[in-house]
């Protein structure tokens, strides 16, 4: 649930207390009612019903209040607006997976049903796939198309939505809301196909196989641009944990990290740079791209065996 939790906090983080209050008493709200005895049905409707009153004190609140500035519309339509309403659409995918779950009566049909819905969501990620990307990498370039209320553009990506308020929606929070949806979806399905043991026995699979220069570029670039805990970590620290993960001993790290520096004829991060580059050749193909095994892009010898 990595990519969930780091929307919601992030998004969190931009609301208003008086909208982050009505957010956390909706959460409470659908929290209390996983553990009722009401039937699929009733507790679905229930739901509903918590998030269709939740979204009409935001429709209030939003009559009630101006906003300061462009930015502060784009903010709400963007990051605030969409985890109302994702919650309708993902509560009613749950509801429509378990019910047909119950239908299906051996283990081998079920999850085939389950790699199906799975193929389903991706197939949706795929459709709206420039929006996706946009949505993915939290760019801004489009912003004031997609998030401020009446805006005009004849761009061909915009996707169709229903006739919705136009005072209490935009181009894109729709499309916002059911990408996170469909992503909280994708990692249930994904949680029920492939078990903890089963994805901690993948880990255990995992070897890296690249230069292990490489490997080293990368873990500096954790620790000089402060993603783990904020910053409060050793580099030995996650060395250690990508020795324990990726089954490789970088223990001469600090010197071949010093030798980096005296790179002369290519860049002291020529792999990072390489990545970068890939990254972006990702992007331009899509689906299209294939990775492809890299001959010692970083120019080093180094074995990657323990």
């Amino acid at each position: 649930m990595i990519f969930t939790l780091h929307i919601y906090l992030n998004n969190i983080l931009l609301m208003k207390e008086q909208i982050k209050s009505l957010y956390d008493h909706m959460q409470e709200n659908l929290r209390n009612y996983e553990v009722t005895d009401l039937t699929p049905v009733k507790k679905l409707s229930a739901k509903l019903d918590i998030i269709a009153r939740a979204t009409d004190q935001l429709r209030l609140y939003l009559e009630t209040n101006e906003f300061e500035n462009d930015q502060e519309e784009i903010s709400f339509f963007k990051n605030v607006k969409p985890l109302f309403v994702c919650e309708q659409f993902f509560a009613q995918h749950i509801f429509n997976i378990e019910t047909k779950k119950k239908e299906l009566k051996e283990e081998s049909a079920i999850r085939n049903y389950f790699e199906q819905e799975l193929g389903f969501t991706r197939h949706y990620f795929n459709q709206h796939q420039f929006l996706y990307q946009y949505f993915q990498l939290e760019a801004t370039e489009l912003d004031s198309i997609l998030f401020k209320r009446g805006s005009e553009s004849s761009l061909v990506i915009l996707p169709e939505t229903p006739d919705l308020d136009p005072k209490f929606s935009t181009k894109g929070d729709y499309l916002f809301a059911k990408f996170i949806a469909y992503k909280r979806v994708f990692e249930y399905l994904t949680s029920v196909l492939f078990p903890a043991t089963e994805r901690e026995e993948l880990k255990r699979t995992l070897k890296w196989t690249g230069d292990k220069i490489n490997l080293i570029e990368i873990a500096y670039a954790i620790h000089d641009t402060a993603q783990i805990n904020n910053g409060d970590i050793d580099i030995k620290e996650i060395i250690s944990w990508l020795e324990d993960t990726l089954n490789i001993s970088l223990n001469r790290y600090y010197k071949m990290f010093g030798e980096m520096k005296d790179r002369k004829i290519v860049s002291p991060t020529r792999y990072l740079d390489h990545a970068a580059s890939m990254i972006q050749e990702h992007l331009r193909h899509g689906d299209a791209f294939r990775p492809q095994v890299p001959q010692a892009v970083s120019g080093s010898k180094s074995s990657t065996k323990k």
